[in-house]
């Protein structure tokens, strides 16, 4: 994920913290910043929109991180568990596009919103 000129990026394995840090390509440095709310991220990854950094994570929770402030924030909950998972943005809204877990493969793809 990126915004302006600045990379942001979400490393660690299952079962641990997610650690966050950002490059400055300007300096070739990397900064620790605080550890994602969430134990790993979903198959989507995440995305930056309106300045802020919206993650999707492994307890059906919508993130957004503020840069400025750099503190996350739970926004939204999936009221189902998800597969298949991509995060994009149309019309200047974030999509969240899944497939519900629960039912079968040739019918689970639909359009849901929360």
């Amino acid at each position: 994920m990126s915004i302006g000129n600045l990379a942001y990026i979400a490393s660690g394995n299952g079962g641990t913290q997610l650690k966050f840090r950002k490059y400055d390509p300007s300096t070739d440095t990397w900064t620790q910043l605080p550890d994602l709310p969430m134990t790993y991220l979903a198959a989507s990854q995440g995305i930056a929109w309106r300045g802020k950094l919206w993650a999707y994570g492994s307890d059906r929770s919508m993130y957004m991180f503020d840069p400025v402030t750099e503190v996350w924030t739970k926004k939204a909950v999936c009221p189902i568990q998800v597969t298949n998972a991509q995060t994009f943005l149309l019309n200047d809204q974030i999509f969240y596009a899944a497939a519900p877990m629960v039912v079968p493969v040739s019918k689970r793809y639909m359009h849901m919103t929360w």
